[in-house]
């Protein structure tokens, strides 16, 4: 009965450490989109007639935006007072804090924000080509040739897009004020999605697989493949780009989240009852999120990942700082107005850009140089640490004298005899006649050596043991040494 008990109270406390980690948020069994706001603090779910908004931390519901059916692209504006989704090829733009609509006749397959402020990039169908513009008045800033398959850096600076009918070539293109274009061809490989990493410095292409390519080095990494080419990979990159997440069927019906350094070692395996269609993190490194079928799960990242908890700490800590700089980014890129030229308008987009650049590189080292500094911290404690329990662990040595606990049976080709003293096995190497007497008179032999504690610095080790022979006085070295 008390067995019983206690594998029942293991089971316990396995099963809850396991789905603590996990919260989740029900939403409409048909749709699969959301997104994480851009302080990371909410995120916007797709239902039936609606969009739900709850708070993260806390999992309430904040606000409910009336939509019709059959949205999809959802998108928060890189301020975060705008939500944006497609229905029917037609953009809608909401304003979360008046309630209103903007008046936009933005037409669009797919499209993304840009990270600057005012504008937008979408697509055009099966026409094969983008268009920059500025979602508050439809001014377009430039067209690109490609297909609807792109992602933009997080300066806003350059565009991946996939090109050519089976999506096999990809260019990094800058967005202005030319379009100049490095190519990538990937030969005999069809990706369904793109995705630039947050420090903008690989590149990850997914669907039946998930490449990471680096771009400064022009090395590649393939990570988890699918068992079917219908299986899509998605894929998101941790802040700073510590880890790099995928999405993928393991086995027939079974389906896990894999969590990998950018080396390619992973780091943990997440269980999931669907394939998910989107995974992404908070922008803080707090949470990661999926979607899982009808729910949408929130994974506390701090319990695994010690590095995103302490990114964690000092984002937050800085947000306020970062924040008041995008704003002055967010200004520089605002519409243009009456009394400036196009070409001033398109000059002050570019000073957005290399000042939303210069932005993120000053809090990415920041936090980064922290971070690194706990890290070392912690390190030179640990190092301490250690340093004081070897110093116990010297001093606790002494000499011993003990006995032989068993002897086995002697090899004679190899002149082997296994003798265990005190839990340890070890063989030694002895002639026929030594080894028949020691085994014979092994309860009369003399062991000494030297004792030590064992870094838990309560019980103790034996070590440098030398067995004597009881009938020639022969010594035997006996473990280590």
């Amino acid at each position: 009965m008390k067995r019983i008990i206690i594998l029942f109270i293991l089971f316990f406390v396995i099963t809850n450490y396991s789905f603590s980690q996990f919260r989740t948020i029900k939403k409409s069994f048909s749709l699969d989109d959301f997104v994480i706001s851009p302080d990371g603090k909410s995120i916007a779910v797709e239902n039936d007639i609606n969009i739900l908004i709850y708070n993260i931390d806390k999992g309430s519901l904040i606000k409910s935006v009336p939509a019709s059916v059959n949205k999809s692209c959802l998108s928060y504006s890189p301020d975060g007072k705008f939500l944006a989704w497609r229905n029917d090829m037609k953009v809608s733009i909401y304003n979360i804090e008046n309630n209103s609509y903007i008046k936009t006749e933005l037409s669009s397959g797919d499209f993304q924000f840009s990270p600057i402020g005012n504008l937008i990039v979408t697509t055009n169908g099966c026409e094969h080509f983008y268009s920059l513009l500025d979602y508050n008045n439809g001014v377009v800033l430039k067209n690109y040739n490609g297909d609807n398959n792109f992602d933009i850096s997080s300066d806003g600076s350059k565009i991946l897009m996939g090109r050519g009918a089976f999506a096999n070539e990809f260019n990094i293109c800058t967005l202005l004020p030319k379009e100049k274009c490095a190519k990538i061809y990937l030969i005999s490989m069809d990706f369904a999605k793109v995705k630039f990493s947050n420090t903008n410095k690989y590149v990850s292409l997914s669907k039946d697989k998930t490449i990471l390519w680096d771009l400064s080095e022009n090395t590649t990494k393939v990570f988890n493949t699918a068992r079917s080419l219908n299986d899509l990979n998605v894929c998101s990159f941790s802040p700073l780009d510590m880890y790099l997440v995928t999405s993928n069927e393991s086995a027939y019906n079974k389906y896990k989240i894999d969590i990998y350094t950018l080396e390619g070692n992973l780091v943990e395996s997440i269980k999931n009852n669907y394939l998910p269609h989107k995974i992404c993190f908070t922008a803080n490194g707090k949470y990661l999120i999926f979607d899982d079928n009808e729910n949408i799960k929130i994974y506390e990242t701090s319990k695994l990942f010690p590095n995103l908890k302490l990114f964690t700490k000092y984002y937050d800590v800085n947000y306020k700082d970062y924040q008041n700089d995008l704003n002055t980014v967010f200004e520089k890129s605002k519409s243009r107005n009456e009394f400036e030229t196009f070409d001033e308008y398109l000059n002050r987009i570019l000073e957005a850009m290399s000042l939303k650049k210069s932005v993120d590189d000053k809090y990415y080292d920041l936090i980064s140089s922290l971070v690194n500094g706990d890290i070392n911290s912690q390190n030179s404690e640990l190092d301490k640490k250690n340093a004081e329990i070897q110093d116990k662990i010297n001093k606790s040595i002494e000499p011993v004298e003990t006995k032989i606990t068993s002897v086995g049976t002697y090899n004679i080709e190899n002149n082997i005899l296994p003798v265990t003293i005190n839990g340890v096995i070890d063989n030694i190497i002895i002639n026929r006649d030594e080894a028949k007497s020691l085994k014979e008179n092994f309860t009369s032999a003399i062991v000494k050596g030297r004792k030590r504690f064992k870094y838990d610095l309560k019980t103790y080790e034996l070590f440098e043991l030398t067995i004597i022979h009881p009938i020639s006085k022969t010594e035997y070295k006996f473990g280590n040494w």
